[in-house]
């Protein structure tokens, strides 16, 4: 087994070997993305799709979501919140996968192999990029709404404190943890897809195959910036 895409570490694996030779070691993370030699489609297609998620969970908490909301019901039609969200998912879902296919295209002009094998090869290099991207979103949560848990907390014992803000932290030091996950979360996606070039592509100039990846990367890296620059609504 060279990936650890399927293990929930039940230990069955270790206790059932006769010879007691099976061993679980820490690996650099996003090693076994980058020797992947028969990349699936349908795992492919859900990295990219994450990452569209992660789009939604920042559009839909920005303050300005409030007045979009309501141009796109006009532009529907419709007043129903499911459908409305439901579009802007679609769209979300879609922008990436266009991207992702425009990078493909231009890296199987490069290496000579089909547009959908690229997708499906070159696309496991942005799950540390989506990782990163939802650790980013969630540290605003934790950060910025975390003293919400003590005020809770409090309340179920009938005790009320006077707190002015639920944030832990400072909003300059939240975005500044959220981009230094954006970078490091680009950093490793960039470094997978020059691996998985690397590893698949012997010659030079079939190597630079990962090029167009690494630029879309770094084009979803920077439209998370900006997202996250933007300011965001408190749920609690």
């Amino acid at each position: 087994m060279d990936d650890s895409a399927r293990c929930n570490l039940c230990g069955y694996c270790v206790k059932n070997c006769p010879n007691d030779s099976i061993t679980i070691s820490a690996r650099i993370p996003s090693t076994e993305l980058w020797f992947i030699r028969k990349p699936k489609f349908e795992e492919s297609f859900l990295a990219i799709i994450i990452m569209g998620i992660v789009f939604v969970q920042n559009i839909t908490m920005l303050q300005v979501w409030g007045r979009g909301q309501r141009g796109l019901e006009s532009l529907l039609g419709t007043t129903d919140p499911a459908i409305t969200f439901t579009a802007t998912f679609v769209v979300a879902m879609a922008i990436p996968v266009l991207m992702l296919f425009a990078a493909s295209w231009t890296g199987s002009r490069i290496n000579g192999e089909k547009t959908f094998l690229n997708f499906a090869r070159f696309v496991y290099a942005l799950i540390p990029l989506d990782l990163a991207g939802h650790l980013a979103h969630n540290l605003f949560h934790l950060l910025a709404e975390g003293g919400s848990i003590l005020i809770t907390g409090l309340a179920l014992i009938g005790s009320k404190i006077p707190i002015q803000s639920t944030a832990l932290v400072s909003m300059s030091t939240i975005e500044l943890l959220q981009f230094s996950l954006l970078a490091l979360g680009g950093f490793a996606s960039a470094y997978t897809a020059y691996r998985i070039a690397k590893f698949n592509y012997r010659t030079a100039g079939r190597e630079k195959s990962y090029i167009p990846y690494v630029i879309l990367i770094g084009i979803l890296v920077a439209f998370n910036v900006y997202l996250f620059l933007l300011p965001m609504s408190h749920r609690m």
